[in-house]
């Protein structure tokens, strides 16, 4: 089996729940564990992408122990 026909089974559910300027949220289930993650796709439109400093963001919020994982 390909890698790229794994990785589409790890997901399921996915429904969109909302539209920016800055791309499409959606919510799916992990199949792996059974949990809700929330995924985020950017326009290839935009001019900076913005996954970079939100990931750095949340990463922050967990090291200090502000955020609930």
């Amino acid at each position: 089996k390909s890698k790229k026909k794994n990785r589409t089974k790890v997901l399921s559910n996915r429904k969109k729940v909302r539209i920016s300027a800055f791309g499409e949220i959606y919510l799916a289930t992990n199949t792996l564990d059974n949990s809700t993650v929330a995924i985020k796709i950017e326009s290839v439109l935009s001019k900076r992408s913005q996954l970079v400093n939100e990931s750095r963001f949340i990463i922050d919020l967990i090291k200090t122990k502000k955020f609930d994982e």
